[in-house]
C-alpha cells in the first residue's frame, strides 16, 4: 500500500508533466488550468499487536480491503501554464526576457546547450520540464537515473524494472513536449545522459531554469504608463 507521501509526489509530478506539455488545440482555443483539485481513498494501517506506536495512513487500492476515509486537496495554480500574462496597461518585459541572462553565464558547462534543446530556453515555460526532470530524478540513485535516461529514445522500456516506469514515463514526456519533438526531444536526452553525470544534469535544471514560482519573483515590475 502506498503511504500518502509517496501518492502525493507522484500526483504532483504527473500534473505538472501534463500542464507542462502545452498541446496546442484548434482555432487557437487555450485551456487554462486554474486549480487542481485531488480525492484520496486512505485506509489506517494497522500495525504489530505489540506496538504502541500508531497507524499510518496509506492509499486504498484495493476495493472493499476495509473502511476508507476520503481526503480531498485542493491546489491553486500560481501562474498558467505554457502562457506568459501581461500586465493590463502599458508596455513591459515579459517573463520571456529573463533567459537571457542565463544564458550568458553558462560557458562553464558544455552540457547546457543540450539541455536547452530539451527543455527550451531558461525562462518561465520551459521551467515546468525542469522542475518535473529535477524532482523526478533526484530521488534515485545515480545508476537508477542512468537506467531511466538510458531507456529513452529509440532503446524503449523493455528490461527497465517495474519501480522505475513511472520515472521514465514522467521524464519521457516532459522531453516530448519540449521544442526538439516527441521523437528527438527523448533521443537527445538519452544521448546526453551517455556522455554527462545526471547529477550534473539535475544541478544545471535547478540552477539556471529554477522553478515558475521564481521565475515570477525575479520578474522585473510593470512599468507605469
Amino acid at each position: 500500500m502506498l503511504s500518502v507521501e509517496q501518492s502525493l509526489r507522484a500526483l504532483r509530478r504527473e500534473i505538472l508533466g501534463a500542464l507542462a506539455a502545452d498541446a496546442p488545440l484548434p482555432g487557437g482555443v487555450e485551456l487554462v488550468a486554474d486549480r487542481v483539485t485531488v480525492s484520496l481513498a486512505l485506509q489506517l494501517q494497522s500495525l504489530a499487536p505489540a506496538s504502541d506506536a500508531p497507524g499510518k495512513w496509506g492509499i486504498a487500492t484495493e476495493p472493499g480491503s476495509g473502511p476508507a476515509h476520503q481526503l480531498t486537496l485542493e491546489f491553486k495554480v500560481q501562474k498558467p501554464f505554457g502562457s506568459v500574462v501581461a500586465p493590463p496597461a502599458g508596455p513591459a518585459p515579459t517573463l520571456a526576457l529573463a533567459p537571457e541572462s542565463a544564458m550568458t553565464t553558462t560557458a562553464e558547462s558544455p552540457h547546457f546547450a543540450a539541455l536547452a534543446e530539451v527543455f527550451g530556453a531558461p525562462g518561465f515555460d520551459s521551467a515546468a520540464r525542469a522542475t518535473v526532470f529535477r524532482e523526478t530524478l533526484e530521488e534515485l540513485s545515480e545508476a537508477e537515473r542512468k537506467v531511466v535516461l538510458g531507456s529513452l529514445g529509440s532503446s524503449g522500456a523493455s528490461g527497465i524494472e517495474p519501480q522505475l516506469h513511472l520515472a521514465r514515463h514522467l521524464v519521457l514526456r516532459l522531453a516530448g513536449s519540449g521544442p526538439a519533438g516527441p521523437k528527438a526531444g527523448p533521443e537527445r536526452l538519452r544521448q546526453l545522459a551517455e556522455r554527462a553525470p545526471v547529477a550534473e544534469l539535475i544541478r544545471l535544471a535547478a540552477e539556471k531554469w529554477r522553478t515558475q514560482s521564481e521565475w515570477v519573483a525575479s520578474a522585473p515590475p510593470p512599468r507605469d504608463s
